[in-house]
């Protein structure tokens, strides 16, 4: 996982993500928003040994 500046805001669900590549001009997430991706991610076959982007 690639993410930009962690905030402590709450979590949101609201998040883009970019797989193999970083997001353009994506400055914030919250560390909430970042585990959540994360969890999310273990199920998804296309991240496996991938960077992952996210950002709002």
């Amino acid at each position: 996982m690639r993410p930009p500046r962690l905030t402590d805001k709450p979590l949101t669900g609201v998040y883009r993500t970019a797989v193999g590549r970083n997001l353009k001009h994506c400055l914030l997430i919250s560390r909430a928003d970042g585990a959540h991706l994360m969890l999310a991610a273990l199920t998804r076959h296309e991240t496996v040994r991938q960077t992952v982007g996210i950002a709002y």
